[in-house]
């Protein structure tokens, strides 16, 4: 129980990241916390605690921070409120005043205005927050601090700024508006001129607003030159059109905002310009905070992470990070009992405690929707929109979407601004072809337009790996470093070649795919494991490394005909009963081998099913058991896949002459092991074979 002489905050977030963060400063101040991921929680937290003071995440799933606040004040609750998003906006803000908050405090947190804000509202004799019985829904309430008002009368006093424009009476208009907006402006026509002003430092130049297209040196290359020399210097770009290419290369050079040309003399540019401001003001406090930084390091090394408890076996990762926020992050996902796994491989901009919050947030959005968006086009677009009604014009993310049908072999991808995949193929008669998937497209977070996302799709068959990498990797240099690693994939890997006849039939999604007959094959070997670190090895071995570096590989090598049922249940007992009733319906008496009973088959498979739960996942619920039924040539094949670690069978353990222990590794694997011809282990997965006697 929280000690009753501290003040007790609650802090609601759904993004763990951020409630550790705030946490972890205010218990170190004295303060008494509890938590809550989303606004269900926290009505039920305030209707069983007392708090004196909540602080509020606007964006959350389901009931988000607005709809939260308006139900803590219809339970007549009157303690203060404190919202804390990166919802820059003003009308956002205000909006969350409205709904019943104190104050606000933006994202990302800086701490030292966290610390200040909590003792504000925390402190001894503090009234609390009163809502006037006289203002309307449409009023703002009164507020007890000035800190509440989000931008004052002149944000922008004493600033310099710069405006780039060749049309006279365009440069004249526009710092006209700016002059009243508080700005000290100089006009010049090119960014020759402005390059020229910055390097006589007549005044200390904060911000840069130029037309893209100008005589001299034009807007592009102004951006280039100042990032490179300049880098406090906030520069903004304006254009009347939207080129793909040439916006990406913007942001590549670290562009502060680009603002439509049609805006540049409305409000929406000064917020715009607003935002980015508070951020650079709160980054000097930020990256000096060691806690701070600590725990972004912390959460980092969670974006290289399985959405799985532990990664596929078909799956390998490498990670070579070079800077401590921010960069390279993947996540993976299954989507159940159809047998399609999905993964995402994204670079967020910057390497800065901000990166690191937007790689949050990011993810944050991504897990919530990729249940009800499995296709990877969908997938982006869907985050894109939500990406943007977040407002930070900072949060740009590459981002490459999967899907995978693992029975199959159909791979589908999508690419937001990341570099395209590489297919390589060992072929039967020993060559080895490369070749390049389509990557590009429009980052995430920059613009509503869904058509400049790329997709396209292949077959994943046994002889294929592929790979997916970040723009720290070039596809040449992965090439070479493959080249380099041939004796490691021939002998480490065991490449056998299944046929692939001509033939083709129609796949889910009504294009034509070529049918594998791999009846009979046993692909051994240890599956990818390992593979992406040799090759990072490869890479750093002959250059220097200039980026984070993140290198995924897809590759599963183990096939044994096709299954003739599929299927995955929860880990509990209720669903093992489910299982077993399952496996008794698709074993038809034709797959069940000579001198085999269906009892003896049927029990085997209850304990392989009970060792997944007890053991390999380790009674975790919400963990998936996976089975797999192969009949073919006189033998039946049960695989039973599990979540957890894997473990090793010893060679003597698979001849039932010689089962002497009642149980091996507390697996049970001794009935399995007397009952079937062959026990096969491998990592995570059981398989019993049942052969003709």
């Amino acid at each position: 129980m929280p000690d009753t002489d501290k003040p007790h905050i609650l802090i609601v977030d759904d993004n763990p990241f951020n409630r550790v963060l705030i946490s972890e400063v205010l218990i170190a101040e004295g303060f008494a916390v509890t938590e809550a991921k989303n606004g269900i929680e926290a009505l039920i937290k305030l209707n069983e605690t007392v708090f004196n003071l909540i602080m509020l995440d606007l964006l959350m799933p389901g009931m988000d921070g607005f709809e939260t606040a308006k139900k803590i004040r219809e339970m007549g609750i009157n303690i203060p409120i404190v919202a804390v998003s990166a919802l820059a906006l003003k009308q956002d803000r205000q909006r969350s005043l409205r709904s019943g908050c104190t104050d606000f405090l933006p994202k990302p947190v800086d701490v030292k205005e966290l610390k200040s804000i909590v003792k504000l509202y925390t402190k001894e004799g503090f009234s609390g927050y009163e809502i006037s019985s006289e203002s309307g829904d449409g009023d703002m309430p009164n507020l007890s601090s000035d800190k509440a008002s989000f931008s004052s009368s002149s944000p922008f006093k004493g600033l310099c700024l710069i405006v780039v424009e060749e049309d006279a009476q365009l440069r004249t208009h526009y710092a006209s508006l700016l002059t009243e907006a508080g700005f000290s402006v100089k006009g010049v026509a090119n960014g020759s001129e402005a390059f020229e002003y910055i390097e006589n430092k007549e005044k200390k130049v904060e911000v840069i607003i130029s037309n893209i297209f100008t005589s001299g040196i034009d807007g592009l290359g102004l951006l280039t030159i100042v990032k490179r020399q300049y880098p406090h210097i906030l520069v903004f770009l304006y254009t009347p059109s939207y080129d793909p290419s040439t916006f990406q290369y913007a942001v590549q050079q670290k562009v502060d905002g680009i603002i439509p040309q049609d805006q540049v003399s409305k409000a929406t540019a000064l917020e715009i310009i607003e935002s980015a401001l508070s951020q650079s003001r709160l980054k000097g406090s930020r990256n000096s905070d060691a806690r701070t930084a600590s725990l972004v390091r912390q959460a980092q090394a969670q974006l290289i992470h399985p959405g799985c408890i532990h990664l596929c076996p078909f799956l390998d990762v490498a990670y070579q990070p070079l800077h401590e926020a921010g960069g390279d992050m993947m996540r993976c996902h299954r989507f159940g009992p159809d047998g399609h796994c999905a993964l995402v491989l994204a670079d967020v901009a910057g390497h800065d405690v901000m990166s690191s919050y937007t790689s949050a947030t990011f993810t944050g959005i991504l897990t919530s929707l990729w249940d009800t968006h499995k296709a990877p086009l969908s997938l982006l677009k869907t985050v894109n929109r939500e990406l943007l009604k977040v407002g930070n014009d900072k949060s740009h993310v590459c981002a490459t979407a999967l899907i995978w049908d693992r029975w199959s072999g159909h791979l589908e991808l999508a690419s937001a601004g990341n570099p395209g995949g590489l297919l390589v193929s060992f072929e039967s008669d020993d060559r080895i072809l490369y070749t390049p998937l389509n990557g590009g497209g429009m980052v995430l977070g920059a613009l509503e337009m869904d058509e400049l996302f790329v997709s396209e799709s292949e077959q994943l068959h046994p002889n294929r790996f592929l790979f997916l990498f970040s723009d720290g990797i070039l596809t040449e240099d992965l090439i070479s470093a493959i080249d380099a690693n041939l004796e490691l994939f021939r002998s480490e890997y065991k490449i056998t070649y299944p046929s692939f006849p001509s033939s083709a039939m129609e796949n889910g999604n009504g294009d034509k795919a070529v049918e594998q007959d791999i009846s009979g094959i046993f692909l051994t070997g240890k599956r990818s494991k390992g593979i992406c670190q040799h090759l990072v090895d490869t890479l750093l071995g002959n250059k220097e490394q200039e980026d984070d570096i993140i290198l995924l590989c897809i590759h599963n090598p183990e096939t044994w005909g096709k299954p003739i049922c599929r299927s995955e249940f929860f880990s509990t007992y209720e669903e093992v009963d489910r299982a077993c009733i399952w496996i008794d319906e698709c074993l038809l008496s034709r797959y069940i081998p000579k001198g085999n009973d269906r009892d003896l088959i049927l029990l085997s498979a209850r304990e392989a099913l009970l060792n997944a739960v007890e053991h390999g996942n380790n009674y975790k619920q919400n963990a998936h058991i996976e089975i797999e039924i192969y009949a073919e040539k006189q033998q039946l094949r049960i695989s039973v896949s599990d979540e957890g670690s894997g473990f090793k069978l010893e060679d003597n353990v698979r001849k039932p002459a010689e089962l002497t222990l009642t149980q091996i590794d507390k697996r049970g694997l001794s009935f399995m092991t007397s009952a079937g011809q062959e026990v096969i282990v491998d990592g995570r997965t059981v398989s019993l074979v049942f052969k003709e006697i």
